[in-house]
């Protein structure tokens, strides 16, 4: 069996009053879910994660009307319940919804945090992931919903991966530009209106991180409500 690297699993405490659960996944003989309990060391990862889950790009967009097109063919889970897929670069989240619910009824999701394998073993890494959710969902007594775990179990990672650059159709391509070009006119129209440093806008940071109230890792995904 091919050697992967560690992966991550964080869901919200269910009291909203004790930590929440950062798990390190890591393959030795067998599957090992070790929970972290170092605070700044969880604060890192999950800022790793809230970096690829707030990557708004065409990649995400067509990685995910890819994994669709699939989970309408081979899963029994709908395209309304699909969990949601994010990846920049080689690192990949998927946000897991759960029958889970803390005192305030919200349902706390189950994020899955991992990299891409460099040998390109996709079939192993699902099944590696696949495992390590089990393991995790044991030990903190975690309930996704219906149709989740086989969901993971025959993840299409390869499609997802592909559905880059691969998937770019030139109608898409032509739009992007025309998009662009707009963009960088009504920057120069509005510089040459309003010259002066103090007319510039800064960018809204509500619009650039997914909003979270909670105060332990600063998690990316609230809990569905």
């Amino acid at each position: 069996m091919s050697k992967f690297s560690p992966f991550y699993i964080y869901t919200q405490s269910l009291d909203n009053t004790s930590q929440d659960l950062m798990y390190k996944i890591s393959q030795d003989s067998t599957i090992k879910a070790e929970q972290i309990t170092d605070l700044p060391t969880a604060q890192s990862i999950m800022q790793d994660i809230n970096d690829v889950a707030t990557d708004i790009n065409l990649k995400n967009l067509l990685a995910n009307n890819k994994i669709i097109e699939k989970i309408k063919q081979h899963s029994p889970i709908s395209e309304k319940t699909l969990p949601p897929i994010f990846i920049k670069k080689n690192q990949v989240v998927i946000k897991l919804k759960t029958k889970d619910v803390d005192n305030l009824n919200r349902h706390s999701p189950i994020l899955i945090f991992f990299t891409l394998p460099h040998d390109k073993n996709y079939k192993g890494c699902v099944k590696y992931i696949s495992n390590g959710l089990v393991e995790f969902c044991k030990i903190t007594d975690r309930h996704p919903n219906d149709g989740i775990l086989k969901f993971i179990e025959f993840l299409p990672l390869d499609d997802l991966i592909s559905s880059g650059g691969n998937f770019l159709s030139k109608k898409i391509t032509k739009m992007a530009i025309v998009v662009l070009i707009a963009t960088i006119i009504l920057i120069i129209l509005k510089n040459c209106i309003s010259p002066t440093p103090n007319s510039t806008q800064e960018i809204d940071s509500s619009t650039q991180e997914i909003d979270s109230s909670r105060a332990n890792y600063n998690s990316p995904l609230p809990p569905e409500k």
